[in-house]
């Protein structure tokens, strides 16, 4: 029988296997034996071995700590959760005073607090002025602010022995600006109000340079007008410029530190070669790191831009990239972009005032007159000479983009040119781009003669455009379909258009067409475009009154009766009446009774106002009610409880008895009484003595 030992090692393969899982058994257990000689907190604290320290508490691995260590530990611990858990098992190691000291140089606040409260097994802080004052002396020294206004409020304003003037100097430290960041913006954000008040107060006259290297724009603007800096001390300038220059990286925050800077500082010189060297510079790094091309910087400097003296930076950056040839085509690069520019920028007029100046007027304007606002157009009108301008390009680019305040602007302009312009174009077109300059034509002249180039396109397409812009002329009706321009307008409550139609072109309008528009009308609500159809004089013609008389009646409209009343007939007048009843119009069914047009209400006129419960119309014609029990009965059947009490007071005693017996005795007989609907007749008439219980 064959060894098993020699098979396996006769066995290439299964050699191979057996071995890899020897290897990866060594492997599992190897992080131990790898660090098993780290066994003092100080090793493991020197080597920043802070996850081990976490997993040697968890697997209950022993380590040696001496008080030193422990301080190291405080002072470089950089994880909340690995302290917690240290704390947690070693918290009767705690009892030296000086680590919270050690604590302060971590700058952690919620580790300093942990040791600050602590209680057991001692207190490390003896709450005392001298102690107050020792430990807000270091936590400001060592640049821990979130430490010291967390310590500020918690003394009740109490302060370090330091004077406002030294805390000043160590904030604006340009050294601890390089270490610190953030500090001056930790200050800002932290500090108590009064606390601010002193600071600013002992700022002035520092150097400005600790504060731009923040590159926060926020913290410059807050402390540059305390600083009170001598905008002509070129050699501060230099200095700043210097520093800010070559920062390494580069972001919007730096650009918009830069513009700034700029702005405020270098606008009034005229000989900047040195900075011009220094920006561009800057500004190709931040067209790689921003990753956009080099010609589309300047759009990118306005749209980022919101400074309000935009104006001094812009002639800052133009000349500077003029002067140095950095960007081929620079003027085309600022043309091609000039109208995302003007869309975009809200500064954008004195980018426009800056390049008129610099570049094409004509162009420049053609373009503002395209995708400019009216403060744009006003920033070029004011610079621009009128003799290299072309009203016809710029009228025609403002139609372009339907920039209609613009054309409205170029129409006053121009207005003696304006129709000349219009009726010699070979590119003007009537469609929804221009309607806005056709309504002002025909306004002018309904009868103008527009370029016959123009009317060749127009087709049922533009039907939307021309009624909702209120463009139609009797001479460019002909080949469309009116009924339905009709139709649109009257849908669109256009009074005029309608007008227009029925002057220029009466045979369209049929007795068919005319209801049809007056439902659209109605359903609209367009209340003018009714009157002017009830007044025309077509449904006279027709004599085609029904649908007008329900508007009347509807709406009660006493003149535009008048005007039809010569031809109303017997049933048009019931109608008007009872259009006039069901909408409670109290004053035409007065003026129709009054002027003979109805002798009084009828039977059904008097149930039509219970049924819909008018009492004001009831109350006007109340001798017609009261001597028919009837009506009493209707108002309680139809749920009108005013106006059954308005009829049933005029009776007397005797009959109001009569009435609620009879009236309870047929809602009983009928099985229609309903609890909910006629409980108020019902006590009524129990409170009346009708009823015995």
């Amino acid at each position: 029988m064959t060894n098993p030992i020699i098979k396996v090692l006769t066995n290439e393969n299964l050699f191979k296997f057996i071995l890899s899982k020897v290897v990866d058994l060594n492997k599992a257990g190897s992080w131990r034996r790898q660090y098993s000689h780290w066994n003092s907190l100080e090793d493991l604290v020197e080597n920043k071995h802070f996850g081990l320290i976490f997993d040697k508490l968890k697997i209950k691995k022993h380590f040696s700590i001496c008080n030193s260590s422990l301080h190291q530990f405080v002072k470089d611990v950089p994880n909340i959760d690995v302290f917690n858990y240290f704390y947690i098992k070693k918290r009767h190691l705690f009892l030296d005073s000086q680590l919270i000291y050690s604590a302060i140089e971590n700058g952690s606040l919620d580790i300093f607090t942990i040791l600050f409260n602590q209680s057991y097994p001692c207190s490390l802080f003896q709450n005392n002025y001298t102690n107050i004052v020792k430990l807000l002396n270091t936590v400001w020294q060592r640049s821990k602010y979130e430490i010291y206004f967390y310590l500020i409020n918690l003394f009740n304003g109490t302060t370090d022995s330091f004077g406002f003037r030294q805390k000043a100097i160590d904030l604006f430290n340009l050294e601890n600006i390089k270490k610190h960041p953030n500090s001056i913006r930790t200050v800002l954000d932290r500090a108590p109000s009064w606390f601010l008040s002193k600071l600013f107060e002992e700022t002035k006259g520092l150097p400005m340079e600790s504060v731009v290297l923040t590159v926060d724009l926020e913290v410059i603007q807050r402390f540059m007008p305390i600083l009170e800096v001598d905008k002509y001390h070129f050699t501060e300038f230099s200095s700043i410029g210097y520093h800010l220059f070559n920062i390494e990286k580069v972001d919007y925050n730096l650009i918009h530190v830069i513009q700034y800077v700029m702005v405020n500082f270098y606008s009034i010189h005229l000989d900047f070669e040195d900075l011009a060297k220094k920006v561009i510079t800057k500004l190709k790094a931040a067209c790689k790191s921003l990753d956009i091309q080099p010609s589309e910087f300047p759009y990118y400097l306005s749209k980022i831009n919101s400074l309000e003296s935009n104006f001094l930076l812009i002639e800052s950056i133009i000349y500077l990239l003029r002067v140095s040839n950095l960007f081929d085509g620079l003027e085309e690069s600022l043309l091609k972009h000039l109208g995302l520019i003007l869309q975009s920028d809200p500064y954008s007029s004195l980018y426009v005032s800056y390049i008129t100046h610099c570049i094409s007027q004509s162009y420049t304007f053609n373009l503002v007159c395209r995708y400019g606002t009216l403060k744009h157009l006003n920033a070029a009108l004011q610079l621009v000479d009128f003799d290299n301008i072309s009203p016809r390009e710029a009228i025609e680019s403002a139609i372009l983009n339907s920039n209609t305040t613009i054309i409205q602007t170029l129409i006053e302009l121009y207005q003696s040119e304006i129709l000349k312009i219009v009726s010699t174009s070979h590119s003007f077109r009537i469609n929804e781009r221009s309607m806005y300059l056709i309504s002002y034509l025909l306004e002018k002249d309904p009868f103008i003669e527009l370029p016959q180039s123009s009317l060749v396109i127009l087709d049922k397409s533009l039907l939307p455009y021309l009624v909702s812009m209120n463009v139609l002329v009797p001479r460019i009706l002909e080949p469309l379909n009116l009924p339905a321009i009709a139709l649109t307008a009257s849908r669109n409550g256009l009074t005029n258009i309608v007008s227009l139609l029925m002057v220029e072109l009466p045979e369209i309008f049929t007795p068919t067409l005319l209801s049809q528009m007056f439902k659209e009308s109605l359903a609209g609500q367009h209340e003018e475009l009714s009157k002017y159809l009830v007044s025309s004089q077509l449904w006279i013609s027709y004599q085609e009154l029904t649908i007008p008389c329900q508007f009347i009646g509807k709406l009660g409209y006493i003149d535009q009766f008048q005007l039809v009343a010569e031809q109303m007939t017997p049933h048009t007048l019931e109608l008007t009446m009872k259009k006039a009843i069901e909408h409670g119009r109290l004053e035409l069914i007065q003026y129709l009774i009054s002027n003979n047009y109805q002798k009084s209400l009828s039977s059904e006129d008097k149930m039509n106002i219970i049924r819909f419960g008018h009492k004001h119309i009831a109350e006007s014609y109340l001798d017609e009610f009261k001597y028919d029990d009837q009506y009493i009965v209707e108002s309680i059947f139809e749920d009108q409880v005013e106006i059954y009490q308005l009829l049933f007071d005029q009776l007397s005693i005797e009959k109001k008895s009569y009435v609620l017996q009879r009236l309870f005795s047929k809602l009983i007989e009928t099985k229609t009484i309903d609890r909910n609907k006629h409980h108020f007749i019902i006590l009524y008439a129990i409170c009346n003595g009708a009823i015995i219980i």
